[in-house]
């Protein structure tokens, strides 16, 4: 039963998104690594089996680390991260030609690299769906909104 709950509960939270609104989730990693959690695996398979009932989708990852290390490291680092939540989501069947990737090392930190709790934050992969209702379907590719501070895209 308590598990039961526990779907429902994550169902729930990822239930309403739209083109104005998109979903956003992050999954976050162990200092050095780009293996999947447990946890982030639960979350993308949430994300993935969300975005198959909608398939009219674009989905942004941006890969991000902490300030340890150099920065060739870090921006590297960032980039597997993403190939691995790209993976597994391609691997649950998602399109990849709806998919867009960037990696940023630890140039746009989501807070502060002064303890082990923020720099725990900054370990991460962002996710963001955007979602264009099933009588636009033209538009999917034509109106991606893009950040302007995209650096580079893996494909």
């Amino acid at each position: 039963m308590k598990y039961i709950f526990l779907f429902s509960c994550l169902l729930t939270s990822f239930s309403v998104f739209s083109q104005n609104t998109p979903l956003k989730k992050q999954v976050y990693f162990e200092s050095g690594s780009y293996a999947l959690s447990q946890q982030s695996l639960m979350t993308l398979f949430e994300i993935a089996n969300l975005v198959k009932e909608s398939p009219s989708y674009t989905m942004i990852l941006t890969g991000h680390t902490d300030n340890t290390g150099n920065i060739t490291a870090n921006q590297k680092l960032s980039e597997h991260r993403v190939g691995a939540v790209k993976n597994y989501l391609l691997q649950l069947g998602l399109n990849s030609e709806w998919i867009r990737a960037d990696f940023f090392g630890a140039d746009q930190p989501a807070t502060r690299n002064a303890d082990d709790e923020g720099k725990h934050s900054n370990r991460r992969v962002e996710i963001s769906v955007y979602y264009y209702p099933p009588s636009e379907p033209t538009k999917i590719k034509s109106e991606v909104v893009v950040p302007p501070h995209r650096k580079k895209t893996i494909h």
